[in-house]
């Protein structure tokens, strides 16, 4: 068995990692591949021959990946990078004080004492931005099996239903996995200062995440991930075999890095 170095361009969380490696171990004669975000490099091991740069970058460019067997000409500098993040953060924060200034706040702000809508609303915007990029790659890597396995339906609810189910299992995950966490939440007695160390923790880690997934290479070795024995585990839709795959697949979710995620959870 031989082995390659790609480089890789357009990654930017832990989940970018398993996503890559999934699809490389599909292709034939792959027998494994070792992606690295701090790096931006996978090793591919192969036998026969190696996979060409050009169905790579095929495969890849609907998920918006970029391979080379050459380093990528290097990027804008590290204060230059931080110009487009700068320029985006003045502007949430322009709209934030003027919707402050509405009294609007409180409705996309989430705490303990939050209600139901508040996180409703905080779930919706969440499915437009990493939730999309992160559960979103997770789909379309699944795609093409679920497609194989369901394309055969008459009707279009029968050739959809691999995605109902995926979505019906996070929706129940979530709300079981929450409740335990409110419970456990509701036992601990915390005290204020712990509360307000534990705040600035959480958004010290958000704000890394957040600088992580706008591609500032001085965040690219922050992770907080599951081992990847276990993500891989939860991508993994061909094992077992089983018609309710999608909707284990679609439950195990919940245990993926999301900073949406993330907040919830550390609010419950």
């Amino acid at each position: 068995m031989k082995e390659q170095i790609y480089y890789i361009k357009g990654m930017h969380c832990a989940s970018c990692e398993v996503i890559i490696e999934k699809q490389l171990l599909a292709i034939d004669g792959v027998e494994f591949a070792d992606a690295s975000l701090s790096t931006g490099k996978v090793v591919v091991g192969y036998r026969n021959g190696k996979p060409h740069i050009e169905h790579l970058n095929r495969l890849f460019k609907e998920l918006g990946y970029a391979f080379s067997e050459k380093p990528f000409a290097p990027d804008e500098g590290f204060w230059t990078s931080l110009v487009g993040p700068a320029m985006a953060a003045g502007v949430i924060i322009f709209l934030f004080l003027s919707l402050d200034n509405l009294g609007l706040t409180s409705l996309i702000t989430v705490n303990s004492s939050s209600p139901l809508g508040a996180f409703f609303v905080f779930g919706l915007i969440a499915g437009l931005s990493t939730c999309a990029a992160l559960v979103g790659g997770l789909i379309l890597s699944l795609s093409k099996q679920w497609n194989e396995r369901y394309a055969h339906g008459n009707s279009i609810i029968e050739r959809a239903e691999p995605h109902f189910m995926f979505n019906v299992g996070r929706i129940i995950s979530y709300g079981i996995f929450g409740a335990v966490l409110g419970l456990i939440g509701k036992k601990l007695q915390i005290t204020q200062d712990f509360t307000s160390i534990l705040v600035l923790i959480v958004s010290a880690i958000m704000f890394a995440l957040a600088m992580q997934m706008l591609g500032v290479k001085a965040f690219s070795k922050f992770q907080i991930a599951l081992p990847k024995s276990i993500t891989h585990r939860i991508a993994d839709e061909s094992k077992p075999e089983g018609k309710y795959t999608p909707f284990i697949t679609g439950a195990l979710t919940f245990f993926l890095p999301c900073g949406f995620t993330i907040i919830s959870q550390g609010v419950a």
